[in-house]
């Protein structure tokens, strides 16, 4: 089989380290004979660290290196559907299948499979640790299966605002978020539905498109087309990346790594212009970190898992990128003697440094665009009027006079 690989080295400028990003693309042989545009939809591990694909074809096993070490379809297995849409991994070890045609397959990876009918399209699946199988459909609501009978929830027998559910997570095993397409974020406990949109809340918009849980913290990531919505149960926070080239913005949360980072995807496009823009931010509190299209080989995520501490996978429609920052590398950058205040800031930012003298500061938009440059500071504190800026996330990028650097994010509200 055909795999392509892609490598390239890139100074990750927070932590003097290095990132490796490899892009494997996957084989055409894998993919259904039948489709013109044959895709990747899921992908999860095991505990094993072994990779499970969801595609157009049927299910593809790798091991922790990317090596195709299993390929179930309709004529080697038992697998009901090859059109595999939806993937989980219950407490068994078991991985849960969902297909289009309204069927949904349980394999124990070796050679029993089980076969349910719950009658509509399983486009996402998540376990909780009583091992029940919560699912949505893009048009059918939610459903889950107590591994005795299915629920459905729908807008014809419960309170569930729309039938177009894009995204479902569990929180604390007794919350389920669920994104609509159109009806804001929705929330299902002790079997209330309560739902947040732009009329009782403060939620950027009301078509969702996906969500991640910080459980650590309690808050709630939803990315909208708007931009990325925070709630910690209580208060919701709103930012946004603006590229006032294009006219249309897609942002989707993709995962909360172990280290409480969240992971998300930027896509903007204009149909008029013929033009789009991948990116991919990773996120905390004042450390942000933009990957522009070059880096990530233009593609476009939708998906990603954390395989070990510091190691990543990413989805996209034919194959699974790594970014691996367990590289160290010796560079000229630093971390950790930055101070910035207040946050988030509004008129005026404060910048001192516990030990160095400052040479020089530049602001930059997380897409690169220079906004404003101060140099020859020769000090260890400054203040920047920010009034004439938009609000939104920017990059902050500190030289100092021994020739090292720090970079820093803020925010403008």
């Amino acid at each position: 089989m055909r795999i392509l690989i892609y490598t390239i080295l890139i100074l990750f400028s927070f932590c003097a380290k290095s990132q490796i990003i490899t892009v494997h693309e996957l084989p055409d042989s894998l993919y259904a004979e039948s489709s013109s545009n044959p895709r990747t939809f899921d992908f999860v591990i095991d505990s094993s660290e072994n990779i499970w694909l969801a595609i157009e074809g049927g299910l593809v096993k790798m091991d922790s290196d990317f090596n195709i070490i299993g390929y179930y379809s309709e004529l080697n297995s038992e697998l009901p559907h090859f059109y595999c849409q939806a993937l989980a991994i219950d407490i068994n070890d078991h991985v849960w299948v969902g297909s289009a045609g309204g069927v949904l397959a349980e394999f124990d990876g070796n050679e029993t499979w089980t076969t349910y009918s719950p009658y509509y399209d399983v486009t996402g699946i998540e376990i909780n640790s009583q091992n029940h199988v919560w699912f949505h459909s893009w048009n059918s609501g939610i459903a889950y299966y107590d591994r005795t009978n299915f629920h459905w929830y729908n807008t014809q027998n419960s309170e569930i605002p729309s039938d177009d559910t894009y995204d479902l997570e569990i929180q604390d095993d007794s919350i389920i978020w669920i994104a609509t397409w159109d009806s804001g974020l929705v929330r299902f406990c002790n079997g209330d539905f309560s739902i947040f949109d732009t009329l009782n809340s403060n939620i950027a918009s009301n078509k969702i498109y996906s969500i991640e849980i910080d459980t650590n913290n309690n808050i709630v990531y939803c990315g909208t087309d708007k931009g990325i919505s925070f709630f910690d149960g209580n208060n919701w926070q709103n930012f946004e990346c603006i590229n006032k080239r294009l006219t249309q913005y897609k942002y989707k949360p993709l995962l909360v790594d172990s280290d409480n980072y969240l992971w998300f995807s930027y896509y903007s496009w204009s149909a008029k212009k013929n033009d789009e823009e991948h990116l991919l931010f990773r996120y905390k509190d004042n450390d942000c970190y933009s990957f522009n299209q070059e880096e990530l080989c233009n593609l476009s995520f939708f998906s990603m898992i954390e395989i070990r501490n510091n190691k990543f996978a990413l989805l996209d429609a034919n194959s699974v990128t790594i970014i691996d920052f367990n590289n160290n590398i010796e560079n000229g950058d630093v971390k950790g003697i930055l101070s910035l205040y207040p946050v988030p800031a509004t008129d005026r930012l404060y910048i001192e440094s516990d030990v160095k003298m400052i040479q020089s500061i530049n602001i930059r938009s997380i897409f690169g665009t220079v906004i404003n440059n101060y140099n020859a500071l020769n000090s260890d504190h400054f203040e920047i009027n920010i009034n004439n800026i938009t609000s939104g996330l920017y990059l902050l990028i500190v030289d100092y006079y021994d020739q090292t650097r720090e970079y820093k994010t803020f925010i403008k509200q």
